[in-house]
């Protein structure tokens, strides 16, 4: 079994691994490398709560509660995975929903990078990755608390499924693996390169606005984007057509019992059984 290394991520997070990480981040951020945590999320935003002079990165081979969006339980068997969370200065203006879009695409890009892939990986609105039907990835944006300093900081948590595992009884049908072949890419470099990558997209946020180049790749690897979809929401689950992704974030849709159109910020979205 491959083992997680901090020597190795740092290595790949800031270019001189073998891994092709064109306008690679230079060393400026604190990774804390664990066997086992409770939640990947929670440590980096008190991390980032007590020392935000840099960005603050929090890996772990297992988690015992992991959580997704909503409040749910996110399975995090050991040895298979990545669970990763990154915080960061949050730039003024910028909504948690924003860095679900820069995390997918990040995540997307590095799959491509490192693992032997027989297709893309495809963002499912509007933060899991699914690659060959299976979801092998969910993001988790929170925001941390702003003390009296003034400061305000975004957390991104980053779940990957790498390898087969065990997963809980309820997501066996739906959870899958990025490879079916244990150990064909090394942990250590996808690490490094979601990293990488995302830290690059925040990096440029200093000196111009990415959302719109951000945005439209999102766009071009939203596999949904004229699909049939479940919405749902506190008042039920209606059949609509997913039709686009805005420009803030939110998926238009077209309900198909009244023809009536809506774009979601809140809620979420089913591509099973519809």
């Amino acid at each position: 079994m491959s083992e997680l290394s901090q020597e190795e991520i740092i290595k790949y997070a800031c270019g001189s691994g073998s891994v092709d990480t064109a306008g690679a981040i230079t060393p400026g951020f604190r990774l804390i490398l664990l066997d086992t945590a409770t939640s990947t999320n929670d440590i980096a935003k008190e991390e980032l709560a007590s020392d935000h002079s840099s960005p603050v990165v929090v890996i772990a081979d297992t988690q015992t509660a992991g959580r997704g969006r909503l409040g749910r339980s996110f399975a995090s068997p050991p040895g298979v995975g990545i669970y990763l969370s990154i915080g960061t200065c949050a730039p003024s203006g910028f909504e948690p929903g924003f860095f679900f879009f820069f995390a997918a695409v990040a995540v997307c890009r590095a799959i491509e990078k490192v693992c032997p892939c027989t297709e893309p990986p495809g963002i499912k609105w509007v933060n899991d990755i699914f690659m060959r039907g299976r979801k092998v990835c969910g993001i988790l944006a929170e925001a941390v608390p702003i003390p009296s300093g003034g400061f305000g900081g975004i957390v991104t948590g980053i779940g990957i499924n790498c390898f087969p595992g065990s997963y809980p009884e309820e997501i066996a049908g739906i959870a899958g693996p990025v490879s079916e072949t244990k150990d064909s890419f090394s942990r250590n470099a996808l690490a490094g390169a979601v990293i990488s990558e995302l830290l690059g997209i925040m990096k440029d946020l200093e000196h111009f606005d990415p959302v719109r180049v951000v945005t439209n790749e999102y766009r071009r690897r939203c596999f949904i984007i004229g699909k049939k979809i479940a919405v749902i929401n506190a008042e039920g689950t209606r059949p609509a057509t997913a039709l686009a992704v805005s420009d803030d974030g939110g998926l238009e849709v077209e309900y198909r019992d009244d023809s009536s159109r809506a774009v979601l910020h809140s809620g979420e979205i089913s591509i099973r059984k519809i």
